[in-house]
């Protein structure tokens, strides 16, 4: 599935399309490699389960610059995952960081998200 998806995204980026489906071959590579069960549509917050437990996916595209750095959750969807899992597109290559407790990492907040920064994604990886 994610090598499909991924196809299709590519073949947006090259056509210069809008690039939203990131989101999408991240979610098929977390099941796919990491085997993760897809929750069902709409569960708020929630994108899917890896080792009985709830994950937030969040995919980035790497653009050389700093929003490819963290992952963003809205303010109103935090505490229903357990995990944060950050996916990294490059190119046809995925980078993972996760996933990680949500409650054990560090944040900046504003007035409507929490971002969890990738080096302390990794930090709490090992």
């Amino acid at each position: 599935m994610y090598e499909e998806a991924l196809k299709h995204h590519q073949w947006f980026v090259e056509n210069g399309f809008d690039t939203n489906t990131v989101g999408a071959v991240g979610e098929a590579y977390a099941m796919d490699y990491l085997g993760m069960t897809k929750a069902p549509r709409g569960a708020a917050g929630i994108d899917g389960y890896i080792n009985g437990r709830s994950v937030s996916v969040k995919t980035k595209e790497h653009a050389g610059h700093g929003s490819g750095t963290y992952a963003a959750i809205g303010l109103k969807q935090i505490g229903l995952a357990d995990d944060l899992l950050l996916l990294v597109l490059d190119g046809a290559q995925m980078q993972v960081f996760g996933p990680v407790a949500i409650a054990d990492l560090p944040y900046r907040e504003n007035k409507t998200q929490r971002r969890f920064f990738i080096r302390d994604i990794e930090r709490a990886m090992q």
